[in-house]
């Protein structure tokens, strides 16, 4: 083999892993994508039960509370246990929502700075 052959042959082997180094990142990227929206969907879906059971406490317990006492006790103690997973989600992820915080204030600044058209 020539130089010249030796020369495509290594320009095809680089040029393919490229493309398959684009096309992992994307696929990567994507899928972090969907693990945000499922990990967000599911906070939300906490978020809401945890409201629903706030709300069904606080019916019963205006209603007959001798024949619903071990309902609402019940009622209240999942409440309990949704707005301690919420609360964890938080404290696992305060690093983020912190670094979040701080872009959305620079950008309510730059807004603000903004003039008016």
């Amino acid at each position: 083999m020539e130089f010249k052959d030796w020369l495509l042959f290594i320009i095809q082997i680089i040029s393919n892993g490229l493309v398959i180094f684009i096309l992992q990142k994307i696929f990567e990227r994507k899928q972090i994508k969907r693990d945000i929206e499922k990990e967000y969907s599911s906070t939300r879906q906490k978020v809401d039960s945890a409201l629903e059971l706030h709300t069904n406490a606080t019916r019963l317990a205006n209603e007959d509370q001798d024949k619903n006492a071990q309902i609402i006790i019940e009622t209240i103690q999942n409440f309990f246990n949704v707005c301690l997973s919420i609360n964890y989600y938080y404290v696992q992820n305060k690093n983020i929502f912190l670094c979040l915080k701080r872009n959305v204030k620079n950008l309510q600044r730059c807004l603000r700075s903004y003039p008016k058209v």
